[in-house]
């Protein structure tokens, strides 16, 4: 009975600890996108160096994690794992003593190694605890973690910034002193390579009750079908993510922009609206169903909120406002429900002998998705202006968004189920 217990209550941990240490690595990416105002202060940099720091970041992630099968080749997902939590400590370190930009652009660097290496080898090693009856892959969880921990660095950082001169020290002091305890536990209560203790305890573990909970989900694909779904959910989820950040990096100067008063006002409601999205998948039985309302809900949104900064352009008034403030929501909305369905897809779809690229391509869709679109808007921009520079992200939202739901519908049609 005492080694039941004890296995238990380590499954149970480690399928805490996987998602957890996603959140620590988005929470410390989300620092600096609060803090660019003070550095920005304190180092004398521009706007454009100020992008340039978010591009770095950006450009880092998605290299990094199309390389992660090669490097799995000489590792498993576990020492992955720990490669990237210990980056993530040395993150932390250059970002707390960084005495010039230049350091801030290697922080930004390794901040996007680490995510990359923890966004590849988390999901890899849930589903290898899967296999191994620890527990359930929990899509729900994966998701939050990963945009809530993104979303409350970056108000956290804001809210600090107007209280202490030190918030970028002191923020960076204390997650460094998390990450080493979370390293520590992490290390100590690592499941032992090949035990399959889910055979032997006879009890779901915590992770299984609470998937048994929920409403069942099914999605409607053939295993001929799956590597398809596997691409359409990364591309679905790459698309929703655009309005993530551009949201989360420019919303405070879209909601500037469609009335004033706004500009702390629009990211916040897309944040908590995205939380609400992702927590409503509870409720949903069907994937691909799913899928295609998300989707067609991010066009809405975007549509919406280039609309609002086109009128507030001419006249700026209660009207934008109402608009700018509806599509955030929407937004918000839309995407955690498709980050979910979409990382439910890659559970379901993704074949255990091509694991590894499977999810470096998916993931790095998946942020690929949440920086490049926000970049591309932040250049557009400086060239056209706001306006159009949103007019063009709503249409090539708007169409890749079709040409998604249009596939979904189709592979949906030739399931005979």
């Amino acid at each position: 009975m005492e080694t039941s217990v004890t296995t238990t209550s380590r499954q149970s941990t480690t399928f805490t600890l996987v998602p957890l240490g996603l959140f620590l690595a988005l929470l410390c990416v989300g620092f600096p996108s609060g803090l660019f105002d003070s550095y920005r202060d304190r180092f004398g940099f521009s706007t454009s160096v100020q992008s340039l720091l978010f591009a770095v970041y950006a450009f880092t992630l998605v290299p990094a994690l199309l390389c992660t099968p090669l490097i799995l080749r000489r590792t498993t997902p576990r020492g992955l794992y720990l490669i990237g939590t210990v980056a993530l400590v040395l993150a932390d370190i250059v970002f707390l003593t960084a005495p010039n930009v230049l350091l801030l652009f290697v922080g930004r660097a390794v901040q996007g190694i680490t995510v990359a290496f923890l966004n590849a080898a988390a999901p890899q090693i849930l589903l290898d605890l899967q296999r191994r009856r620890w527990g359930r892959f929990d899509p729900l969880v994966l998701a939050l973690m990963t945009s809530a921990g993104l979303g409350l660095g970056l108000f956290g950082a804001k809210l600090l910034t107007g209280v202490s001169g030190d918030a970028d020290r002191i923020l960076f002091a204390l997650h460094l002193l998390l990450t080493l305890g979370f390293l520590v536990v992490a290390v100590v209560r690592r499941p032992p390579t090949g035990e399959n203790p889910g055979t032997d305890t006879g009890s779901e573990t915590g992770s299984d009750q609470a998937c048994t909970a929920r409403r069942p989900q099914h999605l409607a694909a053939r295993e001929e079908d799956h590597r398809t779904w596997n691409a359409l959910g990364g591309w679905a989820g790459a698309t929703s993510w655009s309005l993530g950040g551009l949201f989360l990096g420019l919303g405070t100067v879209i909601g500037d922009a469609a009335s004033p008063g706004l500009a702390a006002v629009v990211p916040f409601l897309f944040f908590v609206a995205m939380l609400v999205g992702q927590l409503a998948t509870r409720r949903i039985t069907d994937i691909s169903r799913a899928l295609r309302w998300g989707l067609g809900g991010s066009v809405v949104s975007a549509v919406a909120t280039a609309g609002a900064v086109i009128v507030a352009s001419d006249s700026p008034g209660a009207f934008s406002a109402t608009v700018a403030v509806l599509g955030s929501v929407i937004g918000g909305v839309s995407l955690g429900v498709v980050f979910v369905m979409a990382t439910a897809v890659y559970e379901r779809t993704t074949d255990p002998a091509t694991e590894g690229p499977q999810t470096a391509v998916f993931f790095a869709k998946i942020f690929g998705g949440n920086s490049l679109p926000t970049l591309v808007v932040g250049v557009l921009t400086t060239a056209v202006g706001l306006n159009w520079s949103l007019t063009v992200l709503a249409a090539a939202l708007a169409a890749a968004s079709g040409i998604l739901v249009v596939r979904i519908r189709g592979l949906e049609v030739s399931d005979p189920r």
